[in-house]
This record gives structure tokens, sequence and C-alpha cells, in this order.
């Protein structure tokens, strides 16, 4: 995963920052790589650029790496066994000097510097908030030297490595969390119509936040890779019996991870939840005078969006009819009435997901999956778009829906796609409606049953 900006030390206020590479773009070991290609790398001495030249002189680079895929700049995934913290606490009886030859791990981290010796290369790794020295030999590369090489820079992500005992200092492991802006100069981070207020001072509009999604990304951006947050959402939306102005929502965000890592995650952690709740899988939840038993047991269902589909006929969709809308209105009334046990639905199209990235399969689909349980959507998550340039891509066909009339299309958050272009890993995130998930494990049909004070229509 390559960064488009200079990476700036010293990062004491947003501590060290793990990010991914793809596999095969660098493989080395502390003290020795293995491999049989030999090279010698001698890299230009770079001039002292400006950031928008260092920005330009970037772009051209990582926009040939978008295309050739050699390595592939921002991954879908990357597979990391163990943290720089684990392995320093799992091989902290290993000697300076020593090589473990018999033991292959994946860790993944930030370059905070690097210093090259012509067929050596030291890289000082920052991640989970510590610090590992390696290096790379040109005797024991798999591949290329050179080419695996020269672009890497300070503040780029690299993975697949084999370690050997270094100096380090360790930190706590886990999630962590966290707190975001609740009003904004915009409202971004989803699909929706916010509520809109007036700062007296400073005499603009502020927005009640609709998501903080992407104020929970520039946290993995700045170096949390597990972050999560629960909090209110404001939407300026309809009163049904699913929906209130205001509601509960837990959302987390995990580096080195892609929609089916979640999908498990989401299994197995509703699946005890209920089990611990209930002392059985099987629930009972009435909806609309309509008795549904529900189970929790995984894993659970899933199908496919296009594929069910596809024998469906017509359904009404209000103005405005964009693609995305009428995509939504289909989704919701032939698939989301049906599902009554745990159901994902996966194979989105991407005009309905600007922040998911492309399925790295099938075009003009993207990773996204929405856990549909007792008709009601309970979940919301995807594999997330970690390519700057096409995320601003994906803004500039939301504004174009909003000049359409689409009140609900995203903002163009330029201030996002900057932070993007420091890197962003390859990251899942997962959204949860706890007010949706109240009402199911208590067996009440309407939203207003599980909160103290839902807003109701005045007399």
């Amino acid at each position: 995963m390559f960064a488009l900006r200079q990476f700036r030390l010293p990062l004491c206020s947003i501590r060290s920052l793990i990010l991914a590479q793809n596999k095969n773009a660098l493989r080395l070991l502390q003290v020795q790589t293995r491999n049989k290609s030999t090279g010698s790398l001698k890299k230009q001495k770079e001039p002292d650029l400006e950031q928008s030249q260092y920005f330009n002189y970037r772009s051209k680079i990582i926009d040939e790496l978008r295309h050739t895929k050699d390595p592939n700049p921002y991954p879908h995934k990357f597979n990391v066994d163990v943290t720089i913290s684990q392995f320093i606490q799992k091989n902290s009886h290993i000697k300076a000097g020593q090589v473990n030859t018999e033991e292959i791990v994946r860790i993944a981290g930030r370059i905070h510097n690097q210093r090259s010796y012509g067929e050596l290369i030291f890289y000082d790794l920052h991640g989970d908030g510590t610090k590992i020295q390696i290096n790379a030999q040109a005797q024991y590369s798999e591949r290329d030297f050179v080419k695996v090489h020269e672009h890497i820079r300070r503040g780029d992500i690299v993975g697949d490595l084999k370690i050997m005992k270094c100096d380090i200092d360790e930190d706590d492991q886990g999630f962590l969390e966290v707190e975001t802006p609740m009003m904004n100069f915009i409202a971004s981070g989803a699909s929706a119509k916010p509520f809109v207020t007036r700062h007296s001072h400073l005499k603009r509009d502020l927005y009640l936040r609709i998501a903080p999604e992407l104020f929970l990304k520039q946290l993995v951006i700045g170096g949390l890779e597990k972050v999560y947050e629960i909090g209110r959402q404001f939407r300026n939306e309809s009163i049904d019996t699913k929906h209130n102005p205001e509601f509960t929502t837990v959302e987390f965000y995990l580096a080195y991870a892609d929609m089916f890592d979640l999908m498990k995650i989401t299994e197995d952690m509703l699946g005890n939840l209920v089990y611990d709740l209930k002392k059985e899988y099987v629930i009972d939840y009435n909806m609309d005078d309509k008795k549904m038993r529900i189970n929790f047991e995984p894993p659970f269902k899933r199908i496919d969006i296009i594929e069910t589909l596809k024998n469906k006929l017509q359904v009404v969709c209000s103005p405005p009819k964009t693609n995305a809308r009428m995509f939504d209105k289909l989704i919701q009334k032939f698939i989301e009435s049906e599902c009554v046990s745990p159901t994902f639905i996966t194979g989105h199209p991407q005009i309905l997901s600007p922040l998911a990235k492309s399925h790295r399969e099938i075009s003009g689909l993207c990773e996204r999956f929405e856990l549909i349980v007792g008709t009601n959507e309970i979940i919301n998550a995807y594999t997330e778009l970690n390519d700057p340039f096409e995320q601003r891509k994906r803004f500039e066909e939301q504004s174009h829906q909003k000049d359409l009339g689409d009140e609900e299309a995203q903002v163009d958050d330029g201030a996002f796609c900057t932070s993007l272009e420091y890197g962003l890993p390859p990251t899942a995130g997962l959204g949860l409606g706890i007010d949706r998930l109240a009402m199911i494990l208590t067996n009440s049909s309407s939203i207003k049953e599980v909160l103290l004070f839902p807003t109701l229509k005045p007399m």
C-alpha cells in the first residue's frame, strides 16, 4: 500500500501506523530475506520537493501501478498472522543476531525510516504502537530485488515478513473505543438526508452526523488498526416502526480484514449473543402481525442480489428514479421482505456503495454485505475503498446524483480523499443498528418500544 503524500515525523500525536502491502511485494527477513535472485539497488537521489511536487511525483508512479498491478498499490486484503507486538512477545527469548529459519510469519506496518547500502536495505517498521527494524538483502530476494524496492518510500505500507529479534516498545492490544464529532461542516459517511443547524459565531451551517464512518477510517490511517464507536446518528427521514430520526449504532473498523472476515465475526458475535441471552439459538419475533421463528445458529444464509432479482418483476420507485434508488427499492421489496432468519445479502451493484471497494473478481459489483434479520436490516459492512483516485470519482458521481434531485446522495468530502492519500490499509468496516437488534431480542414490533424517548408526532 503506497502513500501519495509525504509522511511527516515525529508522530507522537497519532501513534504509529499499521497498513499493508501486496503479499508478494515485499518478503523481508530482519537480518536476511529468503531468496535466490540478486540485484543491487542504487536509487537516484531525489531532489527536495515541495508537498505538491512530491504528490504529483508519487501520483504518477502509483497510477502506473494501479494499471499494472505489479504490485497492486491498493490491495483488497493482507493476511496478517500476528501484530508486531505479538511477534515480539512470542520471540522475546531469541537473542539479538540469532535467526529463526524454521518459522515464517506475516506482519505489516508503515515504514518510518529507510537506509540503503547497495544490496542491503534497512527499514524501520512501525505498527500497533511498536517499532521493529528489518533489513532486506538482494541475495535472498524471491523477486527482482530492484523492482520490489525501488518505489518504496517512508510512509508506505509493507508486509509479508520473516523476522528475528529486535529492540521494540510494546503497547496494549485490542479495539480502542473512540468518540468522533457529532457536528461537521458537511454530512458524510452514508446516503441520507441530514439535519442542519447554524453556528452563530462562525456564521456557517453545521450538520448533525449521519454516520461516523469517515472519521473512523481516518483514525485507521492515523495508526489505530482496531477502532470502534458507539454513538447516536441523526437522519432527517421518515418516522415508522423501523425508523427514528435519532438512533444508536456501533461501528468498528479492522485493518487487514475484508468483508468475508466480517461475515465470520458477525456469525460468531450474534450467535453467541443470542445463545448467552436465551440459552438457545431460536427466538420468536412478531412484526406487523407476522409471527416469525428466527434461528441465529451459524452459519447464516447467503443470498446474491443479482441472481435473486433475475426472476423478479416490477417495483414502484418514487422520484428521483436514479439507478441506485431503483436497485435499493428492488432489494427492499423482493429480498429483505423475505429474510426471516439472519441472511447475508451480497453482490451489491457498485452504484449503491460509493465507499465500498470494487469486487475483486466481478466488474460492476462491490464487496459489501447487509445482514437482514426478521425483515430488518441490522448490519451494513464493506471491504473499504482505499484508493483515493477511485474515491474521488465516486464522489463526483454522487454529486451528479445530487444535482438530479437525490437528497440522500453523498457529498464530496475532499478532506477525506486527502487523508486516503496518506495510505489506508486493506480495511473492513461494519455498522450495526443497536436499536433494531434490541427490537428483535425483546420481541418488539416498533423501534419506539426500545427507546425511552422516541420522536413522536405532536398532538
